[in-house]
């Protein structure tokens, strides 16, 4: 739905400025709310990458850089949980 796909946008521009560090536009700048559609519906079919856990399950699903040193995009996004979200870029911050 609309409200679905806005509120997961909304997430992901808000994780790539608070964990990644992304100014203004750049947030934005590889990954639109259609992306964010497609990925989550489309390539993760609504579940997390390492559980399989359903969005709007218990845990939150978020998108996050499969590789951190390179921007958010199509073919750089995972849906995990987002406990899972915080132990991958943690990880991949010291990489």
């Amino acid at each position: 739905s609309r409200s679905t796909r806005a509120h997961m946008w909304r997430a992901v521009a808000r994780r790539e400025r608070d964990v990644f560090g992304a100014r203004g536009g750049d947030a934005f700048d590889g990954l639109w709310p259609e992306d964010v559609a497609y990925l989550v519906n489309e390539v993760y079919g609504r579940r997390c990458a390492k559980t399989a856990s359903s969005l709007g399950g218990r845990a939150a699903l978020v998108l996050t850089r499969w590789r951190a040193d390179r921007p958010a995009a199509v073919d750089n996004a995972i849906l995990l949980t987002k406990r899972e979200a915080e132990e991958h870029d943690t990880a991949g911050s010291t990489e």
